[in-house]
């Protein structure tokens, strides 16, 4: 006999983390995916977990492909399929190559929806910081018909490059200061652009990109027709564990359920 018998309620859901899918190489460079993926030990038939495919942030420079795994899983407990994108950071390519490579990897997952009970047609994209530039850029130069994106979460992105050009990540990013202008999301907003909804979050004493980037992409997604919700998170900073909290995914995930396509 046991020494102690409990009951507990079953609980399905698990997590499967696999890393360094490559979905792409350019000039020798592989980029690679790092995917959490919401998992049962039985899977119902038919059952699709919707994606967010989210770009780290990072300067534009390397990325932290691991440091950000338990944040990210936090979308995961809530059913989302998770595929981190790795870009070629400024060292390697200058801009657009970081865009250049977010497609690639969004037109790459395809190929693993069968594997990973991927849902395709509810695709995300998110990213914090330069990942959000990335993931705004991604979604605001998609050409009609080339990326089907259901929403855009940002989390305190750079989005004006005009009134950064003259710092060092700015610089290195760009081959010249010209193409700041075409390197700012305002620039690709146009009242008869299709624009998937975004969702921008900025806290209001960011030290590192200042909180009239999202203010201002917010006002020109808005006076365009365009449908866009947006957040100030009071007193906080750049980056940081309370961009993952419970109060913070709450807003996201009722952002993503939204959103759902049917």
């Amino acid at each position: 006999m046991p020494q102690h018998m409990i009951q507990v309620p079953c609980v399905e859901q698990e997590w499967l983390y696999v890393p360094d899918v490559p979905y792409e190489t350019v000039n020798g460079v592989t980029r690679c995916l790092q995917l959490i993926i919401p998992y049962r030990r039985a899977w119902p038939k038919g059952l699709r977990a919707p994606v967010v495919a989210l770009v780290p942030g990072s300067a534009w420079y390397r990325q932290e492909m691991y440091n950000g795994l338990l944040n990210w899983s936090g979308l995961a407990r809530r059913g989302f399929a998770v595929a981190a994108i790795q870009y070629r950071d400024s060292s390697m390519a200058k801009f657009p190559a970081q865009i250049d490579d977010a497609k690639a990897a969004l037109r790459f997952l395809p190929s693993l929806a069968e594997q990973y009970h991927l849902d395709m047609s509810n695709v995300f994209l998110m990213g914090d910081s330069s990942g959000a530039h990335t993931a705004l850029m991604t979604a605001l130069t998609a050409g009609e018909g080339d990326l089907s994106l259901r929403g855009v979460v940002s989390y305190y992105a750079p989005t004006n490059l005009t009134r950064m050009q003259e710092e060092g990540p700015i610089r290195d990013l760009l081959a010249s200061p010209r193409d700041a202008q075409e390197a700012s999301c305002g620039a690709h907003v146009s009242p008869g652009k299709d624009i998937p909804p975004v969702l921008m979050l900025h806290g209001d004493a960011d030290m590192d990109v200042d909180v009239s980037n999202s203010r201002e992409l917010y006002r020109i997604l808005s006076e365009n027709g365009k449908e866009a919700d947006y957040y100030e998170v009071a007193g906080e900073r750049h980056g940081g564990g309370t961009w993952w909290s419970d109060p913070i995914l709450d807003i996201v995930e009722a952002f993503l359920r939204r959103h759902l396509a049917p």
